[in-house]
């Protein structure tokens, strides 16, 4: 979806070069984004900070939540 959406401007990152480093901060900024909740629910060899039951818990309240609720820790 993502690369759809960037293929769609390819005319405008032709024609606009800002628009390539105002693409390129975006993308940045939501790589940051994932890494920092990685991190926080969980790292690489599986160990969660959020865990079992809890981390259910957290997932169905996320799942359920209104699409501009945050959360953060």
């Amino acid at each position: 979806m993502l690369s759809d959406a960037v293929a769609c401007l390819g005319p405008g990152l032709d024609t606009f070069p800002h628009l390539r480093i105002l693409l390129a901060d975006l993308l940045l900024a939501l790589k940051k984004r994932v890494a920092t909740y990685v991190e926080w629910v969980g790292d690489v060899d599986g160990s969660a900070v959020v865990k079992g039951e809890a981390l259910h818990e957290l997932r169905g309240r996320m799942a359920a939540a209104h699409i501009m609720h945050t959360f953060s820790h």
